[in-house]
């Protein structure tokens, strides 16, 4: 009897312990969606929110498309601004910044990682030590690449 007692009031502690365990895990494991939450629809076209700018498309080293958008420059320049979103969002939300940079007489080159703003979801790989790894988009690798040519 003494014992059926004891358990009767474990129980709630029991209870909350399970409840504080489980809120635990959920927020361990679903971390990364809450810190980067991708914004996964597709993006308007350019011209819509960056007045001048057109879509380009970049592919990376595994053939994976990636939409862009190309701003260029006012002056002439042969300097250009690489704008990747950051980790949330998608490049819609960097167009003030675009103008900005554009403003100052650069071109501007905004893109949406994997499974961001329309793209592709990523593709899992691992990099293990003494690789190379080669993350991004290959134009960003080539000397005198141009997203018009």
């Amino acid at each position: 009897m003494a014992q059926r007692s004891a358990v009767r009031r474990m129980m709630p502690l029991i209870v909350v312990g399970g409840v504080v365990i489980a809120l635990a895990a959920a927020v361990w494991f679903g971390q990364r969606s809450l810190m980067y939450p991708a914004d996964r629809s597709a993006v308007p076209p350019a011209g819509e929110l960056l007045p001048g700018a057109v879509d380009v498309t970049l592919t990376t080293s595994d053939d994976v498309a990636l939409g862009a958008w190309y701003l260029e420059p006012a002056e002439p320049c042969t300097a250009a601004v690489l704008v990747a979103q950051g980790n949330g969002g998608n490049r819609a939300g960097r167009v003030e910044l675009a103008q900005a940079i554009h403003e100052r007489g650069f071109g501007v080159l905004l893109f949406d990682y994997r499974g961001y703003g329309g793209n592709q979801a990523a593709r899992r790989s691992r990099v293990w030590p003494g690789t190379s790894a080669q993350p991004g988009p290959t134009c960003c690798r080539t000397p005198g690449w141009h997203p018009m040519s």
